[in-house]
């Protein structure tokens, strides 16, 4: 009996602190220790679709930013009041859904910005298993207590923690949920747009096989009806890509699958009266030469933060700027459509090398 007591009691005070060691640390950004500089100052946070919810219900922000990573690396939420951008790497369209009524359900948000890709909206696609441990829903910061302060995977986070507030390691998530992309160095910007060409158009990448999406634009029908009835203001807006990627898609015959989710998109944005913006296709800020990608694009699929810059500046104020998007509508999409079709025209015959260069990456991969 004896034995069983001391057992129990030193079973306790480890438990006891383990979590005061993963309080203090704070590898999450969800609690408010004492910031010590070079001991808790750097975060190691882990999987982001576990870490970010939890952040977005400690911080309740005003405006919540939902995508991929596109929105992810690409719009800084410093740009707005009181905003905390949710992207997360590879999103599908059930988890924008489930991300998106755990802002409704557990912050104070008024107002949600959706960035949109083409290859979220895929019926196929699983959930990642990381996202299948997240904990979502009213009184998150709660119910995660035995996760975030009593678990050995948050006592190995805490450890790197220290480690790198220790080393002066900085972490590439920010705690507004931006996501500090470096700059790739070392590769010509031409050879990083056709390898983001060769991943998405692989066996088992984005564009690889025959695209179904009703099942997911009704995610995102579920969830913009639930905004409207909680009365929160939502913008939808199609991310911009280098126009190698939507050359890509003409190529591996999807060009008229785009089209119709396009058409599908607007149709769905009406309906709900929320305001869609297309910031993708053929413009003057994503046909920019191959050779000289680096002053909009990480690489093929990710623009700089200084052109999310510029998207945020234009769905904040609702002013279009054609050289880089304009609002679709069920009275323009038609238009906006045969538009796009006459700028892919003018980009090849202007582009003939670069437009050479994208479809022999793309044909290597679906010719083998």
């Amino acid at each position: 009996m004896n034995f069983f007591h001391h057992f129990f009691i030193g079973f306790i005070g480890l438990a006891v602190l383990g979590a005061l060691l993963n309080w203090f640390a704070n590898p999450y950004g969800i609690y408010n220790p004492p910031f010590i500089k070079n001991l808790n100052s750097e975060k190691s946070a882990g999987a982001p679709r576990f870490f970010k919810p939890l952040q977005v219900s400690s911080l309740q922000p005003d405006v919540v930013i939902l995508g991929s990573s596109r929105a992810q690396v690409g719009l800084d939420p410093s740009t707005l009041p009181n905003t905390y951008n949710l992207g997360i790497p590879g999103l599908t369209a059930s988890e924008l859904l489930g991300y998106g009524e755990h802002v409704l359900t557990d912050t104070k948000a008024t107002r949600l910005i959706i960035g949109l890709d083409f290859f979220t909206f895929d019926d196929a696609q699983t959930v990642s298993g990381s996202y299948e441990l997240a904990v979502l829903g009213k009184n998150t910061l709660f119910r995660a207590i035995p996760e975030t302060l009593f678990s050995f995977n948050t006592l190995n986070l805490s450890r790197k923690t220290f480690r790198n507030s220790y080393k002066r390691k900085s972490s590439l998530h920010l705690s507004n949920g931006l996501y500090q992309l470096p700059l790739p160095s070392g590769h010509l910007p031409e050879d990083l747009i056709l390898e983001t060409v060769k991943l998405f158009t692989s066996p088992g990448g984005g564009y690889r096989g025959q695209k179904q999406f009703k099942k997911s634009l009704s995610k995102l029908g579920n969830l913009l009806e639930m905004a409207n009835l909680k009365g929160v203001t939502v913008e939808l807006f199609i991310s911009p890509t280098h126009v190698a990627l939507v050359e890509a898609l003409d190529v591996v015959k999807l060009w008229n699958v785009y089209e119709n989710w396009k058409r599908q998109l607007t149709h769905l944005a009406a309906t709900q009266k929320v305001i869609l913006w297309d910031f993708s296709g053929y413009t003057k800020l994503t046909t920019v030469s191959l050779a000289n990608s680096q002053t909009v694009f990480f690489e093929g699929s990710h623009y700089l933060p200084s052109i999310g810059r510029q998207l945020l500046t234009i769905i904040n104020k609702n002013i279009e700027n054609k050289n880089i998007g304009q609002r679709l509508t069920p009275e323009n999409i038609i238009e906006f459509l045969n538009s796009q079709r006459g700028a892919r025209i003018k980009y090849r015959l202007n582009n003939a090398e670069d437009v050479e260069r994208i479809r022999d990456v793309v044909c290597k991969n679906i010719c083998n």
